[in-house]
């Protein structure tokens, strides 16, 4: 029995040693502290005192002032924004210690400190300014238009056809969708969910177009021609007599280019007639859709005649700027086709006309232009 005992002393000894001890609070933070010491070079500055750019320290290595002078031998170069100093306020614990050099890697964690933060203007500025490849502006275009501010009934009407005709499902549809690619001039394919659909880009471009011309009836921003602009009538003329010249070259001619040839009085007088109704709703036009005609003196053989002159365009959508080959065709309907007798149509039809310009494809370069490339 006393064996017996002896053994079953010795086993519960052993099972005792083997429960582990249980640590206090206190032992646990102090372990943590030592496994994890205190490194500011490993810090990542994250607050505001550091403007753009002043991490640069982390990212290149540059020469001190000392070093650059030797090098050079020559006059001593002006210290750049990581060569220069630190100030430290009185009871900062980087007061009184020597100046570090921001060149190296960690510097700038180690340097920066409360009473920095405090004074976040006077800290060094920027040397090199950051640039995102790709990135052509910061604007942000809005997902939505907000409709400008009109009380005009026609104007009324016409916004709330858009809204009636509204399809949720096909709005949901295309904000959901994927751009594929190109298929022709005016046709692309895009993706929803499992679906390869085809579009007529062309004509979804041209509805787009039309809506935002009447959200922002009244307050388009209006953008500027180069040079003097351009002559109206002139444009008008080339453009009526291309489509007749166009329209007597054989079908089997093989010839890429239609030739340049002098406008007709026919259609010189076509040309005039669609100026002088310009001319005369130029104000409202300029007013409502910010296209800007104006008359201006001009010499033509010898002679000062009077020219309408096309001189701004609305600005409908950020970015995008309107074919210059569609112009003339532009011009001509809106003088043509516009229902200028009725308020609500001629809204509408200018609006389309405008539309249906902004909408147009490029041209496709043909072979001389794709070899000079």
């Amino acid at each position: 029995e006393e064996g017996d005992q002896g053994e079953a002393t010795s086993d519960n000894t052993k099972s005792v040693e083997k429960t582990p001890r249980k640590r206090s609070a206190e032992e646990r933070k102090s372990t943590s502290t030592a496994k994890k010491p205190y490194d500011p070079s490993r810090l990542v500055r994250t607050n505001r005192a550091a403007p753009a750019g002043a991490m640069e320290a982390f990212l290149y290595k540059k020469e001190t002032v000392a070093a650059r002078g030797k090098s050079k031998g020559s006059d001593p170069v002006p210290p750049t924004a990581n060569e220069q100093t630190i100030r430290h306020e009185p009871g900062c614990p980087q007061y009184g210690k020597a100046q570090m050099d921001l060149s190296i890697p960690g510097a700038f964690a180690s340097a920066i400190c409360r009473c920095q933060v405090q004074r976040s203007e006077t800290l060094p500025p920027a040397s090199n300014s950051v640039v995102v490849r790709g990135a052509v502006n910061n604007k942000v275009i809005p997902k939505k238009i907000i409709p400008s501010k009109c009380d005009y009934e026609s104007i009324c009407n016409l916004r709330n056809e858009i809204s009636n005709q509204n399809h949720q499902e096909l709005n949901e549809t295309l904000r959901g969708s994927t751009f594929v690619g190109a298929v022709s001039r005016s046709r692309s394919l895009i993706q929803c969910g499992i679906d390869l659909l085809m579009i007529n880009h062309r004509e979804l471009a041209c509805e787009m177009f039309y809506q935002v011309a009447l959200m922002k009836f009244s307050e388009m921003p209006m953008a500027k021609l180069g040079g003097d602009g351009v002559d109206v009538m002139s444009v008008i003329g080339q453009r009526l007599q291309f489509e007749e010249v166009a329209d007597t070259i054989d079908a089997n001619d093989n010839t890429e280019k239609v030739p340049l040839s002098k406008v007709s009085s026919a259609n010189a007088n076509l040309a005039l007639e669609a100026a002088k109704c310009l001319a005369e709703k130029a104000p409202m036009l300029e007013e409502y859709f910010s296209i800007k005609v104006e008359k201006r003196k001009v010499l033509k053989k010898n002679k000062q005649v009077s020219a309408l002159f096309i001189t701004g365009l609305p600005v409908l959508l950020d970015g995008h700027v309107p074919q210059p080959h569609a112009l003339p065709l532009f011009l001509i309907r809106l003088a043509t086709e516009v229902d200028w007798s009725e308020e609500q149509p001629c809204f509408n039809g200018i609006c389309r006309e405008l539309a249906s310009f902004y909408a147009e494809p490029p041209i496709a370069p043909t072979n001389d232009e794709e070899s000079e490339k």
